[in-house]
């Protein structure tokens, strides 16, 4: 078989088969159904009729891998979850200051803060003073 240019490809050459990245946005746009069917119509008007099973295995399978990928990220988070409050309740009964995750973001802001800071206050005797004289 021989590819032939017979004009412009869908949606301005962004969508295609001509090379594996335009391929792959394809590929994640028949996965994620959108425009899936636009985009099978014009590979048949293209090729053949008989691409449709690829379509169909491509949507089946791919929303099915979605899915448990999906589904695996929530039962990680849960099981994490799950373990830092046990570690919570086992630290408390133990009598040891219990840190929450929203306590450790908030230092870690604080940290960041007070860091800026620090940079700015070293900045300004660089660049306002001139020279490294202090504009003070």
């Amino acid at each position: 078989y021989t590819c032939e240019q017979r004009g412009p490809n869908y949606y301005n050459g962004h969508v295609s088969f001509d090379n594996i990245g335009k391929a792959l946005i394809a590929v994640f746009q028949v996965i994620s159904l959108e425009e899936w069917s636009s985009l099978m119509y014009a590979v048949q008007d293209a090729y053949s009729f008989w691409v449709w099973p690829y379509f169909v295995l491509l949507i089946v399978s791919g929303s099915w891998f979605a899915v448990n990928l999906a589904l695996v990220v929530i039962a990680t988070q849960f099981k994490m979850t799950k373990r830092r409050e046990l570690n919570a309740i086992e630290d408390t009964a133990a009598g040891r200051k219990v840190r929450r995750p929203w306590e450790e973001l908030v230092v870690g802001f604080v940290w960041v803060i007070t860091c800026g800071k620090y940079v700015v206050e070293r900045r300004k005797t660089r660049w306002v003073g001139g020279f490294g004289v202090d504009p003070a």
